[in-house]
């Protein structure tokens, strides 16, 4: 295991914005967080295979008969659909009626218990149509897991950059990186009934541009193997190591991840956050950098 370490954990002082950040993260989630519940669990295995089934109608691609296999990933399909799951009821299938029937009351009564959950309300739809969702879904997250390994990845990241660059860049480029990951979810990651949620593109955007913003040829990293002495402790290692070992899986993983099935990681929206960061932080490092020196000089302050 290896991860950045960068400057280490900085307290609110040094990086006061950072931990304004954290809290404020924490603090929507504990607002908005609601645990599974069983009874919003619609699909089981027998029920995908005919939501495939009745898919296929919809599409009217049943050119010769599907498998299983194939059913449960037209299933799958179906369910990111979000055309598909508001025109279902008027849509005249056949086959058995009761089935459908009853089918049809299943996933009513799951797509209004959905539309009433706090990440249906708050997240990125892939419709886009309320604005403010744009800002909202970069502050939530999906449990705990989720919330605590963002958090600590802006803990490191945010706090360096932030002392890198000040604090109203940082705010700058986890909104606008937070903006370019709902970008990338959109255009990228396809249709999905499922919201977005999470720090995720906004973090990957400021991880992106500290790592292009940072002068220093070499940042700390911590590695891990064994706890035995020598086989764990800091190393150094060159700043574009960043780009590897921390955006290399999100796009493998994008590109691997078949469309029928999605995805419970939107990697669609750390590549626009990445994108994003990288330009913001070519721009900090031989733009914004030099303009502030020759202020710096012109009033005689020396850095």
């Amino acid at each position: 295991m290896i991860i950045p370490w960068l400057r280490g954990f900085q307290d609110w002082k040094v990086a006061p914005l950072t931990w304004a950040l954290i809290l404020t993260n924490l603090f929507i989630f504990l607002m908005t967080y609601e645990a599974s519940r069983s009874n919003q669990q619609f699909i089981s295995q027998r029920e995908i295979v005919l939501t495939g089934r009745l898919y296929d109608q919809y599409l009217a691609e049943d050119i010769k008969t599907k498998t299983n296999e194939e059913l449960i990933l037209l299933g799958s399909r179906a369910l990111r659909d979000p055309v598909f799951i508001e025109s279902a009821q008027d849509f005249k299938f056949s086959g058995d009626a009761v089935a459908i029937q009853q089918w049809k009351q299943e996933l009513e009564k799951f797509r209004n218990d959905f539309q009433k959950k706090k990440s249906h309300l708050y997240g990125l739809l892939t419709e886009g149509k309320r604005p403010l969702t744009w800002i909202t879904y970069q502050f939530m997250h999906a449990g705990w897991v989720h919330l605590l390994s963002n958090m600590f990845l802006l803990l490191l990241f945010g706090a360096a950059f932030e002392s890198r660059v000040g604090s109203d860049q940082l705010i700058v480029t986890y909104l606008l990186s937070g903006l370019a990951g709902g970008f990338g979810f959109l255009w990228l990651g396809g249709h999905s009934l499922a919201p977005m949620v999470g720090a995720s593109g906004s973090l990957s955007g400021v991880m992106a541009a500290y790592a292009v913003a940072e002068t220093r040829k070499r940042v700390g990293f911590f590695y891990f193997l064994s706890p035995i002495e020598g086989y764990y402790g800091l190393i150094h290692l060159p700043t574009w190591f960043i780009f590897p070992l921390c955006f290399v899986a999100d796009l493998a993983s994008y590109l691997s991840t078949p469309a029928e099935l999605g995805a419970g990681v939107a990697y669609a929206a750390h590549l626009g956050g990445v994108a994003c960061g990288t330009g913001l932080g070519l721009f900090y490092r031989f733009v914004w950098r030099k303009k502030r020196d020759v202020a710096f000089e012109v009033a005689g302050v020396v850095e």
